[in-house]
């Protein structure tokens, strides 16, 4: 009671806080006038660990993408979202920041905060209208896409224009946009290209059209022998025409101006061949 203080600092209260590294004492004199020093406490004073957060790429990206997130090596770590490895993957929206524990002198610091943006890919559809022609058909604008602005690309296309004259069977056409994220999606639908110069699964002597493709009429020859019936079709096999020609024909002359543009099947008797129907 009653004593007094003065420490190697200058303070003269009873006790002091110490935020600096060093040796400190002090000498106590009571009422008495009788006085007395300490020893000498040395404070050592560590540094808190270096809390930084790397990342790995950008971090604002488009779904399906992702980034790393890695703190200073050596230390113990606790992310904002539970994890406690050095590193963590994000590959959704948020705000992450770490804790890192020096683990020899139990110091901590905070990061500060990583902000992670993902922007979703746009929804395309691709659904290309007239999807079966003839390889000599002529080219055929590719339509049928969404959202507009995309570009298309796979074996025979050009731009927005597909030339079937040097393919066959399904041919793959991808549509791909990219949005104003940068960010991009795909759609696909195939072609189906038919190979209709001369006679489908008939001999080819026993008939031949012509001009094919048609644009008004088309002309049919029976190879010497008569016709006395002529369908055509659509490819989902619904007759479109039923003719019944003069008899004794060996040529005839249909009109088909009223078709809509597409590919068909004629047949005449056992024979069928296909033909193309242009505006």
């Amino acid at each position: 009671p009653n004593a007094s203080y003065v420490w190697s600092t200058g303070a003269t209260t009873q006790s002091i806080v110490v935020t600096q590294p060093g040796s400190y004492t002090v000498t106590v004199t009571d009422n008495n006038n009788c006085s007395l020093a300490s020893n000498n406490k040395v404070v050592t004073v560590n540094a808190p660990p270096s809390a930084t957060v790397t990342a790995s790429g950008p971090t604002t990206f488009c779904a399906g993408d992702s980034v790393t997130l890695s703190a200073t090596n050596g230390l113990n770590y606790a992310w904002n979202n539970g994890a406690t490895t050095r590193s963590i993957t994000a590959l959704a929206s948020g705000f992450f920041n770490v804790t890192v524990t020096d683990p020899n002198s139990n110091c901590s610091a905070v990061s500060s905060t990583t902000t992670v943006n993902v922007n979703s890919r746009p929804t395309v559809t691709y659904n290309q209208p007239e999807n079966t022609v003839c390889n000599g058909g002529g080219i055929i604008q590719l339509t049928g896409a969404s959202p507009a602005g995309g570009v298309f690309s796979g074996s025979g296309v050009s731009g927005t224009s597909f030339n079937p004259s040097a393919q066959s069977g399904s041919v793959v056409i991808t549509y791909t946009y990219t949005d104003g994220n940068n960010c991009s999606a795909q759609a696909t639908d195939a072609v189906n290209v038919d190979i209709c110069s001369g006679i489908y699964e008939a001999d080819a002597a026993l008939i031949s059209i012509y001009p094919n493709p048609a644009t008004s009429v088309l002309n049919i020859v029976a190879g010497g022998q008569n016709i006395d019936h002529i369908s055509i079709s659509d490819l989902s096999g619904k007759v479109i025409m039923d003719e019944v020609p003069q008899i004794g024909a060996g040529i005839v002359t249909l009109n088909v101006e009223h078709l809509t543009a597409g590919t068909y099947i004629i047949s005449v008797g056992n024979a069928r061949s296909r033909f193309i129907k242009t505006n």
